[in-house]
């Protein structure tokens, strides 16, 4: 079988969704949208069925914590990224995928505390913040991983 061909074929006949659509209007659907038919994404991919699979959703994790570290080196620069701790890093990118870029970009404090390498007042700067009243257990993990770099 020509399976370029297909995809082709398939393409056509299903569109190329980015965006979650209800199939039984095509319409793309936004929070709070009534369904009529099954949740699908992607070429016909029913999501209300059959999901997505663990390789999918193993590969999007990937992509978003790519994203997210990007972001935090963008914020304080590939370098100073380099050189923190390990558990420094993971803190920061787990922030990010939380968080998104633009919203991590508003912790003006922790950032000035990072780069004057004060990771104990960074964490406190964190720990401040409306970010760190809604995460819970996530925050004191994130805090602590600041704070001690292991």
């Amino acid at each position: 079988m020509d399976t370029a061909q297909l995809r082709a074929d398939l393409y056509r006949d299903e569109g190329r969704r980015q965006y979650a659509y209800d199939d039984a209007t095509g319409a793309t659907l936004r929070t709070g949208d009534p369904l009529q038919g099954s949740l699908t994404i992607g070429v016909g991919w029913n999501l209300s069925a059959r999901g997505l699979p663990p390789v999918i959703i193993d590969r999007l994790l990937d992509i978003a914590v790519e994203d997210a570290e990007a972001a935090v080196q963008s914020i304080m620069g590939r370098s100073a990224y380099r050189r923190c701790a390990e558990p420094r890093q993971r803190a920061l990118v787990n922030m990010a995928f939380n968080l998104g870029e633009t919203k991590l970009r508003r912790f003006g404090r922790m950032w000035t505390h990072i780069r004057t390498g004060d990771w104990g007042l960074a964490a406190q700067a964190a720990k401040a913040s409306r970010w760190y009243r809604q995460v819970g257990a996530r925050g004191d993990r994130i805090c602590r991983m600041l704070e001690e770099g292991t």
